[in-house]
């Protein structure tokens, strides 16, 4: 089984910026933050059983492209509203299609809408930039962050630029007490994306391994106040163009995430437990990256079968 080198965790100081929340909230003093370990240069050693699985995954996402790319191309913009759209209902992002064709169209419509077509305009920038540069550099996510959260009452004023306060994920609204995860201190932030985006360019590694990883790392990270998610998943479509594993198609991760079970929650609970457990769990690496296979090879999986059904019907008229 192969390793990815464990997270460490210091403590920090903490004082709430506002008074609010519990008393347990305001007591607070000190935190835990989580630091993954650099990965622009790790060694990986992939076991058998986990390779075959990368490589039938590679494969179905090169068939995928070469099969139904010029059918893809002309759906361009339909492929890639309906990854964003898969990836903002992650988030709990809603709404109707009535609502959402009026965001797209500049009426009046509400904010779930509106953010999703926000989403479908970042993941579409960001795939446009990376496509013509064949290179994903932070100005890039940056700007696809500013597309998405630009027009966002709360946060558009951190739109486009890496947060500067200490953010959590899980737990209390009002401090770090009971948080899942408490990523780096703002601090750290650029020299670690400079890392993650330095691995993001390696040509050593499986492209489905890497993106997975990177992922993973840019989770970890959560370089934002908000929208790290949406991020994060068109991040992965990013690197696959990059690495050449497509040229027309936005794979669906994030409509296919949801049916892989043991991406969105079995695995993920083993990494989380190790980063806790400060110790780099090699079985829990295996799983995340069996399951990211499964996820890629459905998302293939059901495009091509989705779009041969619609080649048959249109043979059969």
């Amino acid at each position: 089984m192969f390793r990815i080198p464990a997270a460490r965790h210091e403590s920090r100081p903490w004082r709430q910026r506002q008074r609010a929340g519990t008393r347990d909230d305001r007591l607070v003093q000190e935190i835990s933050v989580t630091i993954p370990t650099n990965i622009s240069d790790i060694q990986l050693a992939i076991p058998s059983e986990v390779a075959d699985e990368l490589d039938a995954a590679t494969r179905a996402v090169a068939v995928l492209d070469a099969t139904h790319g010029p059918v893809l191309s002309s759906l361009g913009s339909l492929l890639l509203r309906t990854e964003s759209v898969a990836s903002s209902k992650i988030e709990r992002i809603n709404a109707s299609i009535d609502d959402y064709a009026r965001a797209l169209h500049g009426s009046k419509a509400n904010s779930s809408a509106t953010s999703m077509v926000a989403a479908s305009r970042a993941m579409a920038g960001l795939m446009a930039a990376v496509t013509s540069s064949q290179r994903i550099e932070l100005a890039d996510l940056l700007g696809a962050h500013e597309t998405l959260m630009g027009e966002d009452v709360g946060e558009s004023d951190q739109a486009g630029q890496l947060r500067d306060v200490q953010n959590w994920v899980g737990g209390s609204d009002y401090s770090p007490r009971g948080a899942l995860l408490v990523p780096p201190p703002p601090e750290l932030l650029e020299s670690m994306l400079a890392d993650l985006l330095a691995f993001a360019h390696r040509t050593d590694l499986p492209g489905v391994l890497q993106a997975t990883i990177a992922h993973a790392q840019f989770e970890t990270l959560h370089p934002f106040t908000d929208g790290n998610g949406r991020i994060g998943r068109a991040l992965v479509n990013a690197i696959l163009r990059v690495r050449h594993m497509t040229s027309t198609v936005v794979v669906p991760v994030a409509s296919a995430l949801p049916a892989v079970c043991c991406f969105t929650r079995d695995s993920c609970q083993a990494l989380t437990r190790s980063r806790r457990l400060r110790i780099s769990s090699s079985r829990a690496a295996c799983s995340a990256a069996r399951s990211a296979s499964r996820s890629f090879s459905l998302s293939a999986a059901e495009s091509s079968g989705f779009l041969s059904e619609d080649v048959d019907e249109e043979d059969g008229a």
